[in-house]
């Protein structure tokens, strides 16, 4: 037989390093053994105690928790029982009062735009264009006008009376507008061509629905305006 065979030159498994013994087959018995030296002398690090380094770990965490938790118990109290923030009072503002518009219950209507109906004598009127317009602008007696109402009075404070005609009350004003209570001649001598015209029921319904007034004009015949206040003293104001 062959040398070889008897020395096992062959053998590819590597010859044991120096200072390890080769290693056991394994059996049922082997397996209980203790472990083999590592080179060097050392014993391989057990598995049981790198478990037991995950529970410290965890119980050292733990602790941490709970001395977060008991300061934040500590501190608790005071941060409930902080004064809350004061809650801004709402300001009220206060509603202006709107200013009345003014009004006049006797004397000249004050300015603005009135029906015929609704002067009352004194008023200073512009623009003007004849006594039988519908609505009048009243302005300020000192601010140039183109006429003014001299006065204003009853035809008639007889309920029963009949409409007597147009040509029966022409004639009552031509007295009516004329006499020294319902005008001033002072405007004569500041305005020579001053002329009047009257306003009255033309009939008999407006009669019969309680329209009986007359509204004496005062105006100039060139057109110029009037500037100041001629009408009698009782329709001043």
């Amino acid at each position: 037989m062959d040398s070889r065979e008897s020395t096992g030159a062959d053998d590819p498994r590597p010859a044991s390093a120096p200072g390890e013994s080769s290693a056991a087959p394994v059996t049922g018995s082997a397996r209980s053994q203790s472990p083999v030296a590592r080179p060097g002398g050392h014993l391989p690090a057990e598995r049981g105690r790198s478990r037991l380094v995950l529970p410290a770990a965890v119980i050292a965490v733990a602790v941490l928790v709970l001395a977060g938790l008991f300061l934040l118990g500590t501190r608790l109290p005071s941060i409930l029982s902080a004064a809350p923030a004061a809650t801004p009072t709402p300001t009220t503002t206060p509603t202006p009062t709107p200013t009345p518009t003014p009004t006049s219950t006797a004397g000249p209507q004050l300015a603005g735009t009135y029906d015929w109906s609704d002067l009352r004598g004194g008023e200073c009127i512009n623009p003007f264009t004849s006594a039988w317009q519908q609505k009048f602008t009243v302005v300020d007696c000192a601010v140039p006008h183109g006429a003014q109402v001299m006065s204003r009075g009853s035809l008639s404070d007889d309920p029963a009376a009949a409409y007597p005609g147009q040509d029966a009350i022409k004639q009552q004003l031509n007295l009516l507008c004329q006499q020294p209570a319902n005008f001033n001649s002072a405007i004569l001598a500041a305005y020579p061509d001053v002329v009047w015209q009257a306003d009255y029921p033309v009939n008999a319904a407006q009669w019969q629905a309680g329209l009986r007034d007359y509204y004496c004009f005062v105006s100039r015949s060139s057109s110029l305006p009037i500037t100041g206040n001629f009408a009698p003293a009782v329709f001043s104001g």
